[in-house]
């Protein structure tokens, strides 16, 4: 306890910090002295994760290497109430709310004495959120505070928007199977807030493009926006559709300080289309990263699914270092691999200045069956040497091709 109580606050602060990820660890180092109890109750107690199954809710204090260590609901209750400041400690905090909602008043007890959450994720189960037990919901909207930087809802219908409106300080917004549109907007129309979140980076996954579409258009009654999507930094969309790829230009449209998209396609031979037209002005002297991200399906001619196009469009004003192609293709429908990866190459190469690291990935699965897929699997081998002769001889860039 002496050798402790020479050392440095911050010194010893650090030499816990290192053994963050290592549970047995800071166990022991709290059992120490009453000097190191909080510094590891700073990182036992950061992460908390709520599932509500059939049979019974338990919990667990973990970063997902640890998921597999559950307790059951009325563990947690006691620890919190015997000890409250442990509810403190906690900053991430993932709810899945399962198919029962039978320990809803459990899990109501606890919400509510989380006040310092800054990442919160909520996961349904294709349920309305209006059908969850009106107490529940309102102590999930109370955790949706200030505090909150980092919030990740999936699989719910009809969300309330008003649940957006205490989260000032949100800067990052995940949303994925949110089905339906957005609920009670008609209450904003009785509302002049304070201070808008000001988002930095925005994920949208698969069935919410609607949700989406209703977000960036909300206004309240003085016309500011419910979120403010104009100074994201990052993007994520996923395009399947005509409605998704709608939503993506919206937004893409309305970012004018875009720094990284990452723009996933998954048999949509059209889902790049229109992507440079829709572009802000202002992004083109920020945009330095792009992750094109696609699934080519059975009906599909082009390989690239239309990115020359959309790249070529942005040619010569730009300020791109960074392109990430990253493709998944059924070999049992074979593809053309000469004419389109050749154009890119030459676009690239005369049109993006800046560009300083280009990357290929292409993953195939399937079997070949005849001679015409081992050629087009031979032809993928030699992509580099055969269709990027200008690139991949460039001492400025970085060419990476890998095949899975």
């Amino acid at each position: 306890m002496a050798s402790f109580s020479n050392v440095p606050f911050d010194i010893t602060e650090k030499i816990i910090d290192t053994l963050q990820d290592d549970l047995s660890a800071l166990k022991s180092c709290s059992l120490t002295c009453q000097l190191l109890l909080p510094l590891c109750r700073k990182h036992m107690f950061q992460s908390l994760t709520l599932f509500s199954f059939p049979s019974q809710a338990v919990f667990v204090f973990a970063p997902p290497q640890w998921y597999h260590t559950r307790h059951p609901f009325p563990l947690l209750r006691n620890l919190l109430d015997s000890n409250p400041g442990i509810a403190d400690y906690v900053q991430n905090l993932i709810y899945e709310t399962g198919t029962s909602l039978k320990d809803s008043d459990q899990v109501l007890r606890i919400l509510e004495t989380f006040r310092r959450v800054q990442s919160l994720e909520v996961v349904g189960v294709s349920s309305d959120w209006d059908e969850m037990p009106p107490t529940l919901t309102g102590s999930i909207s109370r955790i949706i505070q200030p505090s909150v930087t980092h919030l990740d809802i999936r699989v719910f219908g009809d969300v309330s928007i008003t649940i957006f409106i205490p989260c000032v300080n949100l800067a990052s917004l995940t949303l994925s199977a949110i089905y339906g549109t957005v609920v009670d907007i008609d209450k904003l129309k009785k509302i002049s807030p304070g201070v808008v979140p000001q988002l930095q980076s925005f994920h949208f996954g698969n069935n919410c493009s609607r949700y989406v579409m209703c977000l960036v258009k909300a206004r309240y009654r003085n016309d500011l926006p419910v979120l403010d999507f104009s100074n994201l930094r990052t993007l994520n969309v996923r395009v399947d559709n005509r409605l998704d790829l709608g939503a993506a230009q919206a937004l893409t449209k309305v970012a004018r300080m875009l720094e990284t998209l990452h723009y996933t396609v998954r048999h949509f031979a059209n889902g790049y289309k229109g992507l440079a037209a829709s572009i802000n002005p202002s992004s083109f002297s920020t945009l330095k990263r792009l992750y094109f991200h696609y699934y080519i399906n059975h009906g599909a001619q082009d390989p690239l699914y239309g990115i020359n196009d959309e790249l070529k469009a942005l040619s010569d004003f730009n300020v791109i270092e960074e392109i990430h192609l990253e493709i998944t293709i059924d070999i049992e429908f074979p593809r053309n691999t000469s004419n389109e990866w050749g154009n890119l190459d030459s676009i690239l190469a005369a049109g993006f200045p800046f560009l300083k690291t280009l990357t290929l990935s292409v993953t195939d699965f399937g079997f070949p069956t005849d001679g015409s897929e081992i050629i087009f699997l031979e032809r993928l081998e030699k992509l580099p040497e055969e269709q990027f002769p200008l690139l991949s001889t460039n001492s400025r860039v970085v060419f990476k091709f890998t095949r899975v």
